[in-house]
């Protein structure tokens, strides 16, 4: 017969198996995801190169606010591809089993060189903080274009007001970044955060996202709402002339 002990043991040893087992299937999920990434964030990065080729160099494309605002958000989209990548080969390739991401295995060599590894994986943050901005220029330039058009002197062209825009975008998209690098260091252990005694994470965390998220979410709801009323009333327009100049002849 079996005694305790080795009945206790049995179940250690299935406990054991049953996590071994867990955390391959975690690894390989974990592989697949990185994978998927990859190939996601290099036709990222195909695409939006495609449209700034286009954007710059087509002579049948207009040098339009809206162009130029389209154009950095391309630009944006590609260098948050490319930081996507960075983290998943960090992530994947570069994984060292017990220690860490890519980060780690520089980290026993350079220290120096695992803290800029470190900052740079945290600078993918700068698409999530200003894409919402760009979206927001591109729905403000919408509603001047079709519930405004009289009011563009300039005709759409790229002017001062949209560059000051565009500089605005990325100086709120490079502001939570730098907030982030300069609060961040790495250890054995990894990235961590050098949190200050007045800083508060819950107060920050909400603020980023009524600025990021929800404020630039209901104006351009509230934009858009009023361009599709326009374009809906135009039509209205166009539609009652035409029958007035049927019932006419």
């Amino acid at each position: 017969m079996c005694s305790d002990k080795d009945v206790s043991r049995e179940k250690t040893y299935q406990g054991r198996d049953e996590l071994t087992k867990l955390f391959k299937e975690l690894a390989i999920g974990i592989m697949v995801i990185d994978a998927l990434t990859l190939v996601v964030a290099s036709l990222a990065i195909f695409g939006n190169s495609l449209v700034c080729h286009i954007i710059l160099k087509s002579k049948f494309v207009k040098k339009t606010a809206f162009n130029y605002v389209l154009l950095n958000l391309a630009i944006l989209d590609a260098i948050t591809s490319i930081l996507f990548v960075y983290k998943a080969l960090l992530d994947g390739p570069l994984y060292i089993e017990g220690k860490g991401d890519g980060i780690m295995g520089v980290y026993n060599q350079s220290h120096v060189g695992a803290e800029i590894m470190c900052k740079i994986k945290l600078s993918l943050r700068i698409g999530p903080r200003a894409t919402p901005a760009f979206l927001l220029l591109i729905a403000y330039e919408r509603y001047k274009a079709i519930v405004t058009p009289l009011s563009r002197r300039t005709g759409g062209t790229f002017n001062r007001k949209v560059k000051v825009a565009i500089l605005l975008c990325w100086f709120l998209g490079l502001l939570v970044v730098v907030i982030f690098i300069l609060s961040t260091n790495v250890g054995k252990k990894g990235c961590f955060s050098i949190i200050a005694q007045w800083f508060n994470p819950t107060i920050f965390n909400i603020t980023v996202v009524v600025l990021c998220f929800l404020l630039p979410t209901a104006v351009m709801s509230v934009l858009y709402y009023k361009v599709i009323k326009t374009i809906r009333e135009d039509e209205q327009f166009q539609f009652q002339a035409a029958v007035q100049g049927a019932r006419a002849r």
